[in-house]
């Protein structure tokens, strides 16, 4: 199933459709890994700032950021475009 919002950019390219869908697989995958880099990166932060280095507090953080913020940011955009 394609992305809506890689549609526009796939759509009328004249690619094969498995093409295509590999294309879009690739684009949502680079995104989902770039979402948990920046949380790691964020738990990472917080646990040399305010844990002394523990990594449950990086761990802690990173969890907090992705159900906090990143899920619901995700939820509220996807809900958006369904409209």
């Amino acid at each position: 199933m394609l992305d809506r919002s890689l549609t526009p950019l796939l759509g009328g390219s004249g690619l094969p459709t498995w093409l295509r869908e590999i294309l879009v697989s690739a684009a949502v995958a680079a995104r989902t890994i770039a979402v948990f880099a920046a949380a790691v990166a964020f738990g990472i932060l917080v646990a040399i700032k305010i844990g002394e280095g523990n990594p449950w507090v990086a761990a802690a953080a990173a969890a907090a950021l992705l159900l906090f913020v990143v899920l619901p940011v995700r939820l509220w955009w996807s809900i958006g475009n369904w409209r």
